[in-house]
């Protein structure tokens, strides 16, 4: 994904005018946009493979209109960069416009829609208030009864997070930056109140600037540095179905803000994913694992409960098998009919993707639903209000940003 060498056959430079500490889709993005901007002395230090965090179970979710007109401008600019950067770079970012529909259970949601909608027009965004019924044609699996309303946002999309991270890191590479997989940093050096270096197991590294995107390792690494990163993991759990009549590739991303959840078409069959109520902590940050590449957590259902209620409410069809991060199926459990699929686990990103429950992480817990933004997150680490997953960005998910389970577990920061 990145050198032709393996890294213990290639010299580690000794300075660098930057050094960006995390190989996640913020990383490789900080990287990417500091190379473009004539910056190539530059090196990015992964301690696993690049993506194996956070960043390779979010929900890739990207919802444009954000709460202020700069979250939202540079959401913008992010659809713009992921439909070119395959151009590019020649590495797909999975990046498709499929639109996305909020729906409102309750008249307290329609009219926080209809602000929403004004706002939209004002940031000069494609969004119209549409009726249950309109909503139920663009999502024809969903149950609309209980709908006072909905929104449509048809400039909303999806990417792909390790295929968008993949595409960052090429492109950086071109532009001269460095990149160095299984290089975990052990120690930040300061003078003076400023950064001078970074330590590794492989040698210091003398630098002017240190940029810390290390995800739910971020508290860590600013720790090193006598700084205090206000960051504690999270579990949160995501289903992925088998094959749903009705789901396609284009099917627009779907959220239920009433209800905690997000579905999202996958190969056929959906993604449910979302935030509980209530927060279930993972490890103290100074216990978080290393190595933890692409690991799942142990599925909980009893506290999915809350998303898959939500999920039978709402989707019409679809039977859900339980699944344990190592095996396909085990006990079942029925979503009001069509399809077969299997159902939560937890992940703090180790293990495949497809088997995984996503981690994602939340400074402060997860949102109640009054925090619940219109548009759900997209990438990595950050505030409730800017993302969803756990790839430990406080910037935001909403670029490529976002978590994982079938039962999956995830991790969240």
């Amino acid at each position: 994904m990145t050198d032709s060498l393996p890294a213990r056959d290639r010299a580690l430079p000794d300075r660098a005018r930057v050094v960006v500490v995390g190989g996640g889709v913020i990383g490789a993005s900080v990287a990417y946009h500091l190379a473009g901007l004539g910056w190539t002395d530059l090196l990015l230090l992964e301690q696993g493979q690049l993506c194996c965090g956070t960043t390779w179970h979010a929900a890739g979710l990207v919802g444009q209109l954000r709460a202020t007109e700069s979250g939202t401008r540079l959401v913008q600019y992010s659809t713009e960069l992921y439909s070119r950067l395959e151009e590019e770079t020649g590495q797909s970012t999975g990046f498709r416009r499929c639109g996305g529909v909020t729906v409102a259970r309750a008249p307290e949601r329609l009219t926080q829609l209809r602000r929403t909608a004004a706002t939209a027009e004002a940031f000069g965004l494609d969004c119209e208030l549409i009726s249950p019924a309109r909503a139920g044609e663009l999502f024809p699996m969903m149950d609309t009864a209980d709908l006072c309303g909905a929104l449509w946002l048809p400039g909303d999309g999806r990417a792909d997070p390790t295929g968008l991270t993949a595409a960052l890191a090429r492109g950086a590479r071109t532009r001269g930056a460095t990149i160095r997989e299984r290089t975990r940093v052990t120690g930040i050096s300061t003078a003076g109140g400023a950064v001078t270096g970074v330590r590794t197991g492989e040698g210091d590294i003398e630098a002017e600037i240190v940029v810390n995107c290390a995800g739910q390792w971020a508290k860590q690494v600013g720790a090193l540095a006598g700084v205090n990163v206000p960051l504690h993991s999270a579990e949160h759990f995501y289903v992925v179905t088998e094959q749903v009549g009705g789901a396609h590739r284009w099917l627009p991303i779907l959220r239920d803000p009433d209800g905690y959840t997000y579905f999202k078409e996958e190969v056929g069959g959906l993604v449910v994913g979302g935030f509980e109520p209530q927060a279930k902590p993972w490890v103290a940050p100074d216990e978080l694992p290393s190595p933890f590449e692409f690991q799942l957590l142990d599925e909980d259902w009893e506290h999915f409960s809350v998303l898959m209620e939500s999920a039978l409410h709402r989707i019409r069809s679809t039977t859900a098998r339980r699944a344990s991060p190592r095996t396909t199926s085990s006990s079942s459990a029925r979503l009001p009919g069509c399809g077969t699929s299997s159902w939560p686990r937890a992940s703090t990103r180790s293990g495949s993707p497809r088997q995984a429950a996503r981690a994602r992480r939340w400074p402060n817990g997860s949102p109640a639903a009054s925090q619940a933004p219109t548009c759900w997150p997209t990438t990595s680490g950050g505030s409730p209000r800017s993302t969803a997953t756990t790839s430990g960005c406080t910037t935001g998910w909403a670029r490529s940003s976002a978590c994982t389970t079938r039962c999956r577990g995830r991790t969240a920061s």
